[in-house]
């Protein structure tokens, strides 16, 4: 069976449109009226003049017979301008199929793109069916091109990688002489990549930090080199930065590598993404030792200083040298650190809820996956995050709960509302089938196992951050059992508080669903970043409850978000700091840290090369990424660029409630406005975000 939509080299204008049209593309609907499994195969023809957009491409919805369905289904075309290319989808749905929205779009973004020939089979490609090509650079890497070739390997879409027969993409030799290196610097919610190369202002940058105290700020060094010039055992040697009277700043200065990881076909871009040629993005931070410059390349570092709750406020000014092998200097650049007269809370500010998962854990460290917990615990509340796992189904350690609090946390889950998953090799639970958590002797199970543990934490002053999890993004259907649960459990454990990410807080901001004290039974509500209402979370309140909200795949562009590493860095730390504190959320949630694949590739090697060809970066819904802000390394788990730039927006929201509280929220929020207005107004200039910090550190000493 065969449809084709019915147009051919339509244009459309990503503002403006035409066969039925909706904003930003076409769309048809096919009903089956008897429905079955059927493979799904759907693609066309498409060209463009500057097409950039969150989505661009042809864009299929699945609509089970039992009322499921398959979101977002693509075939993706190339961002930017390009002549007729092609792009296909396939797929085996896994239920009988009674409906198919086929859409071809530019949507959320800008520019032109033409559309032919778009189609939809219900039958497979046959076996070996290319449904689409990338080409990438392979540069610094190597001086080849790549094609990424998507394709139909008989039972789904599959991936593979080959040598370009000829070499395109020419733009991207570095523009330094071929001899030349260049040593520069870079604001740390920039994001450098390895064929980032320095302009005349770059040259001159400087890195100037202010911190509070108890805070942590970074910035980068790059060396770059030109076509000929490659540099092997580079290092870097700090030196602490002092205050006018030669005195230490008390605190540390220390550095790291930046790793690099290879794009994967198909991914979902973001309209202000590296150069679509280039294949290597920055992301897992390594730790320090001696690193190659690659021929034409760029090779980050990563520089964090952290001042002790004990520093003194003032000027330190530091340095850090660059050598080449056999101790070589190639540059000494200054940097300074204004140490702010106010300290950062001990106990976290904001709440958060950041997963790390043992499932994910335990089969690439099966002898010392208990360390490796402990470690990533640790990476975490350095960035001042709350280590939890909302599916977990077995009880939070007590050694862990006292642990984390110790280290500043001040909320974490005790256990999710529901049974061991069935299959003892499963990773995680998303969350139980009502049929389960709903049936005869469940909630009798499930509170003998959790009050002696409560009872526990309270001898051992460890209650006051806990509650217990139910139902993850659970519709209607669930709403009468999970209100009867809750009611049973705030009899039983009347000052535990009960987390939901049910679509209920989503109902009531988008007035699917009146607010009222018959639904209100879980205490903290968590929804969505993107249907989030002020008003809505203010009624909540008014009854006595908190409102969270938490991104994943979505919001996407024009809303920030940093769940793809496609996305600016700066945006993750816009959506903890500026934006929670703007929209006056009561804790951000992001579920989860460490969704880690197995198999080759799997671990980073910490102290050799730092591209990583093999590891798999592939991710839901084409979101490469999405939750992996930690990296299993050969021996250690590491931290990464987006948990550093996340970790700045706690400590700037940390900022905004000590000015808030020292001088109203009207004056904050004229500082705050001119950087966020809104979960998609907002700038992602640098300068600008280093200005409103500076006015806030005024603000806050002038007021003390």
């Amino acid at each position: 069976m065969k449809h084709v939509i019915s147009f051919a080299a339509v244009a459309l204008v990503a503002s403006a449109m035409s066969a039925k049209t909706i904003s930003g593309g076409l769309v048809q609907e096919f009903t089956y009226d008897a429905p079955d499994r059927a493979p799904i195969y759907f693609g066309g023809w498409s060209r463009a003049d500057e097409a950039h957009g969150h989505d661009y491409c042809v864009f299929a919805d699945i609509i089970y017979a039992d009322g499921s369905a398959l979101w977002a289904q693509k075939a993706d075309f190339t961002r930017g301008t390009h002549g007729w290319e092609y792009s296909a989808n396939a797929l085996v749905p896994s239920k009988p199929v009674a409906k198919i929205k086929l859409y071809a779009f530019l949507r959320d973004g800008s520019g032109k793109a033409e559309f032919r020939d778009v189609f939809l089979k219900r039958e497979a490609p046959p076996k070996g069916t290319i449904l689409s090509v990338r080409r990438f650079t392979n540069r610094p890497f190597s001086r080849d091109d790549v094609l990424c070739e998507r394709f139909w390997d008989g039972r789904w879409a599959s991936h593979r990688e080959r040598v370009a027969p000829d070499v395109q993409v020419r733009s991207v030799s570095s523009p330094l002489a071929p001899g030349e290196v260049a040593v520069w610097i870079a604001d740390s919610a920039r994001r450098v990549t390895p064929l980032t190369f320095p302009s005349a202002s770059d040259r001159k940058a400087v890195a100037e930090l202010e911190i509070a105290r108890s805070e942590r700020e970074s910035f980068q060094v790059i060396v770059s080199a030109g076509d000929e010039a490659q540099v092997d055992g580079a290092t870097l040697e700090l030196e602490p930065p002092k205050d006018g009277l030669g005195r230490e700043l008390k605190g540390s200065v220390a550095w790291e590598r930046q790793g690099y990881l290879a794009r994967r076909h198909p991914y979902k871009p973001h309209p202000l993404e590296a150069s679509a040629c280039e294949k290597w993005l920055p992301e897992p931070l390594l730790p320090p030792a001696p690193f190659t410059v690659r021929k034409g390349g760029s090779q980050g570092t990563w520089i964090t200083v952290f001042a002790d709750s004990a520093a003194r406020p003032g000027l330190y000014l530091g340095r850090v040298k660059v050598f080449a092998r056999g101790g070589v200097l190639m540059a000494s650049l200054p940097f300074s650190v204004r140490v702010r007269n106010f300290a950062l809370p001990a106990t976290f500010g904001l709440r958060t809820s950041f997963s790390y998962m043992d499932g994910f854990t335990k089969p690439l460290y099966p002898k010392d996956w208990n360390e490796r917990r402990r470690e990533a615990h640790d990476i975490l509340l350095d960035h001042r995050l709350n280590p939890d796992d909302i599916t977990r189904t077995d009880l939070t350690r007590i050694e862990d709960i006292a642990h984390m609090k110790a280290r500043g946390a001040n909320s974490w889950n005790l256990t999710q509302i529901a049974p061991p998953p069935r299959n003892p090799r499963a990773k995680w639970l998303c969350r139980p089938d009502a049929k389960d958590v709903f049936a005869p002797g469940f909630y009798e199970s499930f509170t003998n196992r959790l009050a002696p543990h409560v009872a526990a934490l309270k001898a051992r002053g460890l209650f006051d951050g806990a509650y217990i999890y139910g139902f993850d993004e659970c519709e209607e259907a669930f709403y009468p059992g999970m209100r009867k649960m809750y009611l049973q459990l705030k009899r039983d454990f009347p000052d535990l508080p009960i987390m939901t990410t049910a679509r209920m807080f989503n109902d009531f901001s988008e007035g699917r669903m009146k607010i009222s004290d018959d639904l209100i039974a879980a205490d903290w509500f968590c929804g969505s970043m993107r249907r989030y209402s002020t008003k809505a979370a203010d009624a909540v309140r008014a009854r006595g409850c908190r409102a969270w909200w938490y991104t994943s795949l979505e919001p996407t562009y024009p809303y920030m978000n940093f769940a793809n590493w496609e996305y600016p860095f700066i945006e993750g730390r816009l959506v903890l700091g500026c934006c929670t504190w703007l929209y006056r959320t009561d804790g951000f949630l992001f579920w989860h840290s460490n969704a880690w694949r197995e198999g080759r590739g799997a671990k980073l090697d910490e102290a050799g090369d730092t591209f990583f060809p093999d590891f798999n970066t592939y991710g839901s819904q084409g979101c490469p990424g999405d939750g992996v802000f930690l990296y299993p390394g050969s021996s250690h788990v590491l931290p990464g660029i987006r948990l550093a730039n996340i970790r700045d927006g706690e400590e700037d929201w940390e900022w905004l409630n000590i000015a808030e509280r020292m001088v109203g929220r009207s004056r904050v929020k004229e500082i705050v406005r001119e950087v966020c207005r809104s979960r998609k107004d907002f700038s992602r200039s640098l300068a600008e975000l280093r200005a409103m910090r500076h006015r806030l550190a005024e603000v806050i000493e002038s007021a003390r």
